[in-house]
């Protein structure tokens, strides 16, 4: 290499440049299994260009032009399951690397009112891991889990005819039982209608119902009368929501009869006020595909879920009369922060900002009746000192779609551990709620939260929260008296 300086030239050794380099990866399943197509991601240390390769019929796949370092390799099944991952090194020369999967079949049948069922399937495993599966016109599905395992909860989503259901798995093993998911359609009935602030019918809304219970979740939209109506529905409280553009959702509980008498709920779409704002970083950074979920409180209050641009600007829709509402923001590559802020004035541009520094890790148990996990019973929240809240089955989701740690339940303590990264630094508590999350929002902007303690997550740091479900119960009780 040739230097310059002044009118002086250098002659320096060149400067030697590591050529990219190529990672094979064959992957071995084990037990006899039949070979899958694997779905490879390649991920970096600095989370940035993640490479997906997807194996041949030998099992084998390659990436190339690679530069030496450390990286995380994912595989997926055909259904979307995370079967492993690992920490690959590597260095200045080619590579590959032998990956066995200890793999078990696992064979089951649905049934709905003694016929064959075709529907998707879920089955959750000792270890936290979730399996998906779709069953065939007789009602057959087959598919791979990691051994050794043991099969805890299994779901079952049809739409034609639109059924779901959760059952929980005793007794069976995997080696050598069919596991037979047997439905019988429910008789639950809700029908409505969807209104604006004059009670004249709104045409095209969108409803969505979720069952407060169980997994029964399901969409449509309004005739042009404003009627919606389903059938089929096993008994319990739901939650059935609203929307269309330019109004504020409507969200109301209406409890439906499991014997067949029809429930009915009115739904009622109000005109609000559009809010422009931006999002952005510690450092004034705008900050991209972030999700945003903003709670007005009041009587009804109203939830909206927005997206921010690539410049990270985002409106929303919101009551006139609301001055200040809860804001989630979950952000790629960021931490995930819950407070509650005050709303500008018309046309006056609304800036919410993340807090500055890294983000901590919290481990929360959750101790309960050990015949049904915790979580299924109400919803657990961790809530922030900036009067946020973030739901725990909301921040299992995002990880889990991001390749992090999932739930660990076990059984016989009853107890279920849940571990979430990258939450801005600062204090929390814990607490549960038989209702809805987002009719909490007024009470803690507030401040009005009973029956917490409370926590500090340091920066980079770790804290461990512990609910125990019949302590709040006992509490509650005494709140009552």
């Amino acid at each position: 290499m040739v230097i310059e300086e002044g009118s002086e030239t250098f002659l320096q050794d060149a400067i030697q440049l590591p050529l990219p380099i190529s990672l094979r990866v064959r992957i071995e399943p084990v037990t006899g299994t039949e070979q899958s197509p694997w779905y490879l991601h390649l991920i970096p240390s600095d989370g940035h260009e993640r490479r997906e390769r997807t194996t041949d019929h030998s099992g084998s796949a390659l990436f190339e032009g690679l530069d030496p370092g450390d990286y995380r390799l994912r595989i997926f099944d055909s259904g979307g399951s995370l079967m492993h991952q690992d920490l690959v090194v590597l260095g200045l020369a080619d590579q590959t690397i032998h990956v066995e999967l200890p793999l078990i079949r696992v064979e089951g049948r649905v049934r709905l009112s003694d016929e064959p069922l075709t529907a998707d399937i879920e089955l959750q495993t000792g270890e936290g891991d979730v399996w998906r599966y779709q069953s065939d016109e007789n009602g057959f599905f087959a598919g791979l889990i990691r051994r050794p395992n043991r099969v805890l909860f299994a779901a079952v989503r049809a739409s034609e005819p639109e059924v779901s259901h959760r059952f929980r798995v005793e007794d069976f093993r995997v080696e050598d039982d069919l596991l037979e998911l047997d439905l019988d359609l429910p008789a639950g009935r809700l029908t409505g209608f969807v209104v604006d602030g004059t009670g004249s019918p709104v045409a095209r809304a969108g409803v969505e119902i979720r069952s407060l219970e169980g997994d029964t979740t399901s969409s449509k939209r309004s005739d042009d009368d404003g009627r919606f109506a389903w059938e089929g529905l096993p008994g319990g409280t739901y939650s059935a929501r609203a929307s269309l553009s330019g109004r504020n959702s409507a969200v109301q509980q209406v409890a439906v009869d499991g014997d067949g008498l029809p429930a009915s709920v009115t739904l009622t779409l109000r005109r609000g006020r559009e809010l422009r704002g931006i999002l952005i970083d510690a450092e004034e950074q705008p900050v991209a595909g972030a999700d945003l979920h903003l709670v007005a409180g009041g009587r009804v209050p109203a939830r909206e879920r927005v997206t921010t641009d690539v410049d990270g600007s985002f409106s929303v829709v919101l009551p006139e009369a609301a001055s200040r509402a809860v804001v989630q923001a979950l952000a790629p590559r960021q931490v995930a922060w819950s407070g509650c802020v005050s709303l500008p004035e018309d046309g006056v541009p609304w800036t919410v900002r993340l807090p500055p520094g890294p983000g901590g890790a919290i481990r929360l148990i959750s101790d309960g009746d050990p015949d049904r996990p915790p979580t299924s019973r109400g919803e657990l929240m961790l809530m922030t000192a900036d009067g946020g809240f973030l739901p725990v089955g909301g921040l299992d989701q995002r990880q889990a779609a991001r390749g992090g740690p999932v739930p660990q339940y076990d059984p016989e303590a009853g107890v279920e551990v849940h571990r979430f990264d990258h939450l801005t630094a600062g204090r929390y508590a814990v607490t549960y709620t038989e209702l809805p999350w987002w009719t909490l929002a007024d009470s803690l902007c507030a401040g009005g939260v009973v029956n917490a303690e409370w926590g500090w997550l340091s920066p980079g740091g770790d804290l461990q929260l512990v609910h125990d479900h019949a302590r709040h119960q006992r509490a509650e009780a005494r709140d009552r008296e």
